[in-house]
């Protein structure tokens, strides 16, 4: 069972970081990341999330769920570009050769089911 779905009673709000040049701001992993937990969620309503933009810092990223009796933090914090680089590359053999418009969570998707 994912945190959303255990969690039905709590608030969820988001917080990121990014290097001070990013340009995007939220960045589209949280805009992505905020719209899966609302969908998990069921939730209609909006979710804030506060995007810091400072320094050199690579990318972190963090899921606050308060409930009445406790706080649950779930953080990825990036320590380098390396495992986007990895990802670009991931991406760009499953595309080769594919036509059409695809979305990152295909190439995950198809990962996944390889691994299994």
């Amino acid at each position: 069972m994912s945190a959303p779905h255990a969690l039905p009673e709590y608030s969820v709000s988001m917080q990121e970081w990014h290097h001070a040049r990013k340009k995007d701001s939220p960045s589209g992993t949280a805009v992505t990341t905020r719209n899966i937990v609302l969908e998990e969620m069921k939730r209609i309503e909006a979710m804030d999330i506060m995007s810091m933009r400072e320094g050199e810092i690579v990318g972190i990223h963090t899921l606050t769920f308060s409930g009445p009796h406790d706080t649950i933090d779930i953080t990825h914090e990036a320590s380098d570009r390396g495992g986007f680089a990895r990802g670009a590359l991931q991406a760009a053999r499953w595309i080769h050769r594919r036509k059409g418009w695809y979305a990152y969570t295909d190439v995950f998707e198809q990962v996944a089911a390889n691994q299994k």
